[in-house]
């Protein structure tokens, strides 16, 4: 579980405010709550199956901090083998 409160730029507020930055707009974040889950199982020594499933809900949000308007990726599903030879 990740959760990340909400958070407003208030410095970069100022200095656009103040005109002694070129951005356009000060960022600010909605707070999120993202569920991720992971399992592994090892078949024997010599392989392993991997497996995950991140944002579980599927959240549509924008990644804490970022400097973009770009969102996270929505629902993900993971599978790997790894195999020692």
């Amino acid at each position: 579980m990740t959760y990340h409160s909400s958070a407003t730029n208030e410095d970069e507020e100022a200095w656009i405010e103040a005109g002694t930055t070129s951005l356009n707009r000060a960022y600010s974040w909605e707070p999120i709550l993202v569920y991720d889950a992971y399992a592994t199982y090892e078949i024997n020594n010599l392989l392993k199956v991997n497996a995950g499933v991140n944002n579980i809900t599927d959240e549509y949000y924008l990644d804490p901090l970022a400097r973009t308007t770009l969102p996270a990726p929505g629902r993900t599903f993971k599978l790997g083998l790894t195999a020692r030879f």
